[in-house]
C-alpha cells in the first residue's frame, strides 16, 4: 500500500499512533496539534538542534534500510545533544515524501525512530508532512542541561588533553563498504557504524556532570575539521599525534586489504558520532580513573596549543599542518 493510499490525515493517525510516547507528564500536547505543548525543568537550559537526511545526498534506499534509516536519523540529533553535555527531551520529525512512498517503508521508519527515541526516553511530539519527488527527513530536537553544565566548543584552553571516545574513522570506510555493494559478510563492524551509529548520550553527559570536558564537539564531519571548530571557537591551536589516532582492527584490516591510507579515513572522514573533547590537566586524573574502571572508553590524542590550526605529528617524526577538510555539504 502506498501513503497516496490512504491520505494525509490517516498517515498522520497512524504515525501518531506508532509514536505512542509522545505523552508525559511533562507533555500537555503531542502530535496532532497545530503546536506541540511540553513544561519545561525548572532550572535547566534548552538546547536545540536540527537535522536532515536526504535520499541521494546522504544515503541511497537501494542500501539504507528504513528502519535503520530511522534510527540514524534520531542518533545523528542525539549525538549533537550529547555534545553540549545534555540529555535529549523532544523531537519533531519533518518528512518530505513522495506520492508512491510505500506504507510499509513508513512504518519500518519510525519503528526505527521510536527504537532509538526509546533508548533514552526521547519523545516524538510533532512534525509535519510534505509531497516531495525525493524522499529526506528533518528532525528538530531539544534537550535540556543544567546551567552550569552545558559545554560548548569554545572552552579549550591552552595546555589542555584532547580526547576522543570510541574508534574513528569507521563510518567512513563503511560507507564506502555499503555503497560499493559488497556483500553483507564483508565487515559487519565498519558496515554498522555506517548504518546504525550510537550517539554517545552516556558518556557526554558524564563528561558535563563530573565537569571534565572543557569543549567538546561531536564528531560528524570528519576529525580534522571537527577539531578545527574546537580550536576557532577556544582562539587556540592543537596538535595531534598520529600514533594515538584510535582505529579498530576492522579499519585496520579494511585499509591494509584495500591499500588506502587509515589516515585519510581517521582524519578526513564523517559520521562516526564519537565525542572529541578537551580536558584540563586538573581533571585528566579523573578522566583516567573513569577509563580505567569501564565508565567510558576515551583515548588521549594529542594537546591544546598556542596558536592557530591543527598539526599532526607523524609516526616519522614530521610535523604536518592538517587542512581544513572533512564532509562539506557544499
Amino acid at each position: 500500500m502506498k501513503i497516496s493510499d490512504i491520505g494525509e490525515r490517516e498517515l498522520v493517525r497512524r504515525i501518531k499512533s506508532l509514536c505512542n510516547n509522545g505523552r508525559g507528564e511533562d507533555i500537555i500536547e503531542g502530535i496532532g496539534d497545530d503546536c506541540a505543548a511540553y513544561t519545561p525543568t525548572p532550572g535547566f537550559l534548552q538546547v536545540v538542534t536540527i537535522d536532515a537526511l536526504v535520499e541521494k545526498s546522504h544515503f541511497h534506499f537501494d542500501y539504507f534500510p528504513p528502519k535503520l534509516l530511522g534510527r540514524k536519523a534520531i542518533s545523528v540529533n542525539l549525538s549533537d545533544i550529547a555534545a553540549m553535555g545534555a540529555i535529549p527531551k523532544y523531537a519533531l520529525v519533518s518528512l518530505q515524501l513522495p506520492k508512491d512512498f510505500s506504507l510499509a517503508d513508513i512504518e519500518s521508519l519510525y519503528e526505527g525512530m521510536m527504537e532509538a527515541a526509546s533508548f533514552y526516553k526521547l519523545s516524538i511530539v510533532g512534525g509535519n508532512l510534505t509531497s516531495s519527488a525525493l524522499f529526506s527527513i528533518h528532525i528538530s530536537m531539544i534537550g535540556e542541561v543544567a546551567k552550569d553544565r552545558l559545554v560548548s566548543r569554545g572552552g579549550g584552553r591552552v595546555g589542555d588533553a584532547i580526547y576522543v571516545t570510541g574508534t574513528i574513522g569507521d563510518a567512513s570506510a563503511g560507507h564506502e563498504i555499503v555503497s560499493s555493494k559488497k556483500t553483507s559478510a564483508e565487515y559487519p563492524f565498519l558496515r554498522g557504524v555506517y548504518l546504525n551509529p550510537s550517539a554517545k548520550g552516556i558518556e557526554g553527559k558524564l563528561l558535563a556532570d563530573n565537569y571534565i570536558a572543557s569543549a567538546m564537539i561531536d564528531l560528524s564531519d570528519g576529525l580534522a575539521s571537527d577539531l578545527r571548530q574546537i580550536t576557532e571557537a577556544s582562539g587556540v591551536g592543537a596538535l595531534i599525534k598520529e600514533g594515538l589516532l584510535p582505529p579498530s582492527e576492522e579499519l585496520r584490516k579494511y585499509a591494509s586489504e584495500t591499500g588506502k591510507n587509515i589516515l585519510d579515513y581517521q582524519l578526513y572522514g564523517g559520521e562516526d558520532y564519537q565525542l572529541l573533547f578537551t580536558v584540563p590537566a586538573a581533571k585528566e586524573g579523573e578522566l583516567k580513573k573513569m577509563i580505567k574502571g569501564g565508565l567510558i572508553e576515551a583515548t588521549k590524542i594529542g594537546k591544546i596549543v598556542k596558536g592557530e590550526g591543527v598539526s599532526l605529528l607523524g609516526k616519522d617524526g614530521k610535523l604536518v599542518p592538517l587542512p581544513n577538510s572533512g564532509f562539506s555539504h557544499f
